[in-house]
């Protein structure tokens, strides 16, 4: 097979290692460094290598990375502005939106592209959603672009994002307007959706959770949006949260109505990271949080930046609900009482109200 024979199986077949190891073992023959350096990221992807082989690995990857990667990226140079190698080749790219309506579309068929930033984008939106090379993209970040209701309108009606795992749109004004736009995409695999600082409210949120064929998060990223504890009450009831494992709801304003109704849903028994900072609790919210056995996973939980006091810090510290919190974040609260501290610290290491 030629260069260009593997280089378009490994595109046609992202996910298949054998097609790289193979390409591999070609370069061998031919004393090129690149097949050295595909069996160690291949080799590094795979969870079940030990530590110190990994160490080993990552070491020479850096050395094999120093000496090539200008060479290995020449082709992408014009259009590409960040890269990231994955198993070998560069699987993700920051490159402007109108480089890929332009001559830079080649660099899909340059590299297995799986995972984009497109910047500088407000005006390329709809040519992006009818670009077919959308469809190989699991990871999409379209964030900080200054995108409006409209362009998310334009963006949901994009036939080329089955196959998208996760998506970015934060820091973008697309408001409960945006949100409702957007849940008219075909999204089957979403599972990561990042949203904060995007003006969305309960009722765009609502929306999300509603979209048809979509299959329910588990990463959602909600901070710095006016969600108020009508929004957190949205989302607790809402058999969409089932998977989640992470949640960001910090600075959404919703107090402790907010976290009486996360204690009390039936649906977040899989979270493992919770995020309610700046949320406006106090000690109600606290101690509601340390009773809620729903939330019997969660591993690590940020409370820094409320009015949390003695009393709440007190429950958490001696909760027998949330047994497997193992980091717990009370920072900028009103814990004052030595012997509540040093509770804290007994339970939950030295950091918990640095």
């Amino acid at each position: 097979m030629s260069l260009q024979g593997f280089l378009q199986a490994i595109i046609e077949n992202p996910d298949d290692d054998d097609v790289r190891l193979i390409f591999a073992d070609w370069l061998d023959e031919r004393e090129d460094p690149r097949g050295e350096f595909i069996r160690i990221q291949v080799e590094r992807s795979r969870p079940s290598v030990d530590d110190l082989r990994q160490v080993k690995n990552w070491s020479r990857e850096q050395e094999l990375l120093g000496a090539h990667e200008k060479d290995w990226v020449a082709p992408l140079r014009p259009w590409v502005r960040e890269w990231r190698f994955v198993r070998g080749f560069v699987e993700w790219v920051r490159i402007p939106a109108e480089y890929v309506l332009g001559g830079g579309r080649k660099v899909f068929g340059l590299t297995p592209i799986r995972e984009a930033r497109f910047n500088e984008a407000t005006e390329h939106i709809a040519g992006l959603a009818a670009a077919p090379e959308l469809a190989r993209l699991r990871w999409l970040d379209l964030g900080y672009n200054l995108l409006e209701p409209e362009q998310s309108k334009q963006l949901a009606a994009s036939p080329y994002l089955a196959q998208l795992a996760s998506l970015n749109l934060a820091c973008n004004p697309l408001g409960n307007a945006g949100a409702l736009a957007l849940a008219w995409a075909s999204l089957p695999r979403l599972r990561e959706l990042y949203l904060y600082r995007t003006q969305l409210g309960a009722a765009g949120l609502e929306a999300l959770l509603q979209a048809q064929g979509w299959p329910g998060f588990t990463v959602l990223d909600l901070h710095v949006n006016p969600l108020q504890a009508e929004g957190t009450m949205v989302l607790a009831g809402s058999a969409r949260a089932a998977p989640l494992v992470s949640l960001d709801l910090s600075d959404t304003q919703s107090h402790d109505a907010g976290a009486r109704a996360l204690a009390a849903s039936p649906y977040l028994g899989n979270l493992a990271y919770l995020n309610l900072s700046h949320y406006r609790l106090t000690d109600t919210g606290a101690e509601a949080l340390a009773q809620a056995r729903s939330l019997q996973a969660l591993e690590e939980l940020d409370l820094s930046g409320n009015d949390i006091g003695d009393a709440g810090a007190l429950a958490l510290a001696r909760s027998s609900a949330l047994l497997r919190l193992r980091r717990l974040r009370l920072r900028f609260n009103r814990v004052h009482d030595e012997h509540v501290k040093h509770e804290l610290r007994d339970r939950f290491g030295d950091d918990v109200t640095r």
